[in-house]
């Protein structure tokens, strides 16, 4: 009813431009699999030419190469971006990677479905992951429910891509979605640490969810991921071993932390990040705020007043020259 899907080989990619090691990416999943985590998802597949250090795939095939033994008790999954891989290429599943998620922007959901349900007709559990979910019109949310009901996916995912997602949020979205939403459906959700609200939303899903409904939770170790980063993965499996009586082995967790993630953060930093705060609070794209850093000659206040000057219709899909004419018109004031 209650899993945890780790996300450090693939949202922990863009930290590292996904170049973990081959060994190292051995390791990590050997420690995820000691500790008893539910689903490991290996990386991303995508129409680009792959390396045996990197968790970026061209094929299922290279992907399965990083498994060492099958366990038992976890599965493994990879993310595919509909626009970014396409699904025709995925063999049938022959069962050592089980689940397929599938990723796609508000602009693209038609073929994002049709990729679902190609995923689907080869085999695997399908997770559907929406981008950006709570900028869809109640009107899209609707058609979107509709179809991923008649799809029936394996799991239809909450995915906060730009961190504003606040406790009442939440709320609201959970309430509908359980109106809406098949009941067979496993409801999942993934996080962002713009607000510093990841873990006091994940234990809010735990608790919002329905008695028939089985969740899911995306998370990472460390928080490691795109930037600010992404839930901690140590701090929910302790909640959960806590309140909901799982069995999670956090002691493996720390290893992993402290022999491959800490290294890695030391080199390039994520986290809490007061610029990255703003984006979420203005709810735009946080290559915005990448940008403006990017010029080193803006404080914070800077920053803030010209992200209040990013119309709505430009907040969502990140537009480098209209951005570069904002900075431009307000430096030269």
């Amino acid at each position: 009813m209650l899993k945890i899907i780790d996300c450090t080989l693939r949202d922990g990619g863009y930290v590292n431009n996904f170049n973990f090691g081959l060994n190292e990416i051995k390791s990590i999943i050997e420690h995820l699999e000691k500790s008893k985590i539910d689903i490991i998802e290996l990386g991303f597949l995508r129409n680009e030419e792959t390396s045996p250090d990197r968790t970026i795939y061209n094929c299922l095939a290279d992907a399965k190469m990083k498994i060492n033994d099958l366990s038992e008790n976890t599965q493994f999954a990879v993310m595919l971006q509909q626009d970014q891989y396409d699904s025709d290429n995925l063999d049938d599943c022959d069962g050592s990677i089980s689940h397929i998620r599938c990723a796609f922007h508000i602009n693209d959901i038609k073929e994002g479905l049709d990729s679902c349900r190609k995923i689907i007709d080869k085999g695997y559990l399908c997770h559907i992951n929406p981008i950006n979910l709570l900028s869809y019109t109640k009107e899209q949310f609707i058609n979107l429910i509709n179809t991923v009901n008649e799809i029936k996916p394996y799991t239809f995912t909450i995915v906060d891509t730009l961190g504003y997602m606040k406790n009442d949020d939440l709320r609201k979205i959970i309430s509908f979605i359980e109106s809406e939403l098949n009941p067979g459906i496993t409801l999942g959700i993934h996080l962002h640490e713009h607000l510093s609200l990841s873990f006091s939303n994940a234990i809010l899903f735990t608790q919002l969810k329905s008695k028939e409904r089985s969740i899911s939770i995306d998370a990472s170790l460390n928080g490691i991921g795109r930037l600010p980063g992404n839930l901690c993965i140590e701090l929910i499996m302790q909640y959960l071993n806590d309140n909901y009586k799982k069995e999670y082995n956090t002691d493996a967790i720390y290893n992993a932390i402290d022999d491959y993630i800490t290294p890695i953060k030391k080199e390039h930093p994520w986290g809490y990040s007061l610029p990255y705060a703003l984006s979420a609070q203005h709810k735009v794209h946080r290559t915005y705020v990448e940008y403006l850093l990017s010029k080193r000659n803006l404080k914070t206040i800077d920053i803030n007043n010209i992200l209040k000057l990013i119309p709505d219709d430009k907040k969502q899909i990140y537009n480098k020259d209209y951005i570069e004419k904002i900075y431009k018109d307000y430096v030269a004031k």
